[in-house]
C-alpha cells in the first residue's frame, strides 16, 4: 500500500510538472496534500506532523527551517539521472533546528550552506544531497552524511558527539572535532598546488576513526594540521604523510593519482561526468575487506544519487489535453534496490 501511494505521489508530481505548476507534496496518514510556488516547500515543513513526508520535484524552491522529524525526498541533483524530473534546487542554505531529531533529508541540491543551530539536534542523516558546506553550530549526537557531494567544510565546532561522515565526496576539509567520529570511505580532492599556504583535508580533528579513505592532498602535512590522538587504517594517499601523534596501520602511500580513478578530471573540482570508481578495486581494499573509496564500505555511493524512493526515468506527458480534455499521461518509473 505505501509504495503504491509513493507511486501517485510521483506521478502527481510529474503531472504537475508537465502542466507547468511547481508543486510540493506533504503525505501524512494515507493522505496527500499540494503546495504551490516557490515556497512550497517552506509551505510544507510549516503544516507538517512529526513523522510526515514530503516529496520535492526538480525545480527551484525557497529555503526551509526543519524543527520536527520529517522524511524529505528530493528527485536527486546529477543532471543524467533527472532528465525526466530536473534537479531539486533549494535556493539558498537553511537551517536543522531541535525537534529535527532522526530527520532524513536524501536527493537534494542547496545552492548554500546546512546548519545545525540552536540547541541539540540528534540522528539526522543528510544523505545523496549537494550543498557547500556545513556548521554543527551547537552539541549535536549522531548526525550522518553519507554518499554526498560537499563542495567546502565540515565544521564540527567541537560540539559534536558520534559525528558519522561517510562515503562522501568532500572538496575540502573537515575540522573542529574533539573527539569520537568517524570518517570512513570518503573522497578528499582538496588541493591547491603553488598556494602560499598548505592546504589540508583535516583541521584540528582529535581521537578519531579514520579510515578507508583517499585523500588526494599533495603534501606531506595536509593530514596533520592540529590532528592527534586519531588512527588512520587502510586510507589511499597520493604522497607519504607526516602522521605526527596520530596512529597509522596499512595505509597506501605514494599512490599517483594518475593510477587510481577510471575517470579523473583534475583537482579540487566535482565533475558530474567523472567516475571515481578505482581503477584496481582489488589492490586497495578497507579494513572491511571491501574497496577504498566512495564504492567501498556498507553503503556504497549510489549510481548518480538516485534517491532511494522509486525514480521517475522518463516522461513523455502530454503538454495540453485534448480535445474531450484527456491527458495523456506516458511516464515510467524505477524501484530502487536502497
Amino acid at each position: 500500500m505505501k509504495k503504491t501511494l509513493l507511486m501517485i505521489t510521483l506521478v502527481m508530481l510529474t503531472i504537475a510538472a508537465s502542466a507547468q505548476s511547481k508543486k510540493v507534496a506533504l503525505h501524512h496518514a494515507g493522505t496527500t496534500t499540494l503546495f504551490l510556488g516557490n515556497s512550497a516547500f517552506n509551505q510544507a515543513v510549516t503544516a507538517a506532523l512529526p513523522g510526515d513526508t514530503i516529496y520535492i520535484p526538480g525545480g527551484f524552491w525557497d529555503p526551509a527551517s526543519i524543527d520536527k522529524r520529517l522524511t524529505i525526498f528530493g528527485a536527486g541533483h546529477y543532471p543524467d539521472s533527472t532528465q525526466a524530473t530536473g534537479i531539486t534546487h533549494i535556493t539558498s542554505g537553511f537551517g536543522i533546528f531541535p525537534g529535527a531529531d532522526s530527520t532524513l533529508i536524501q536527493g537534494i541540491e542547496v545552492n548554500g550552506d546546512i546548519n545545525f543551530s540552536n540547541g541539540l539536534v540528534s540522528y539526522v542523516t543528510i544523505n545523496r544531497c549537494a550543498f557547500n558546506s556545513t556548521t554543527l553550530y551547537n552539541q549535536t549526537s549522531h548526525i550522518t552524511f553519507s554518499e554526498n557531494l560537499i563542495r567546502s567544510i565540515i565544521n564540527a565546532n567541537n560540539a559534536s558527539d558520534f559525528l558519522n561522515i561517510k562515503n562522501n565526496y568532500i572538496g575540502g576539509y573537515i575540522s573542529n572535532i574533539i573527539q569520537g567520529a568517524l570518517i570512513e570511505n570518503n573522497l578528499f580532492n582538496y588541493q591547491w598546488p603553488g598556494q602560499w599556504y598548505t592546504p589540508y583535508n583535516l583541521n584540528a580533528v582529535n581521537g578519531s576513526l579514520i579510515r578507508n579513505n583517499i585523500f588526494m592532498e599533495p603534501s606531506p602535512s595536509g593530514i596533520n594540521n592540529g590532528n592527534s590522538n586519531n588512527l588512520f587504517q587502510n586510507n589511499i594517499f597520493t604522497m607519504s604523510p607526516a602522521y605526527g601523534t596520530n596512529t597509522a596501520t596499512g595505509n597506501y602511500e605514494n599512490i599517483p593519482a594518475a593510477n587510481l580513478f577510471v575517470n579523473y578530471t583534475g583537482i579540487n573540482a566535482f565533475y558530474y561526468t567523472d567516475d571515481y570508481h578505482l581503477q584496481t578495486p582489488g589492490a586497495y581494499l578497507g579494513t572491511d575487506a571491501t574497496q577504498v573509496g566512495l564504492y567501498g564500505g556498507l553503503n556504497p555511493f549510489k549510481i548518480a544519487s538516485v534517491p532511494a524512493n522509486p525514480h521517475i526515468r522518463t516522461n513523455n506527458t502530454a503538454q495540453t489535453t485534448d480535445v474531450n480534455g484527456n491527458l495523456n499521461v506516458n511516464i515510467s518509473v524505477g524501484a530502487q534496490d536502497h
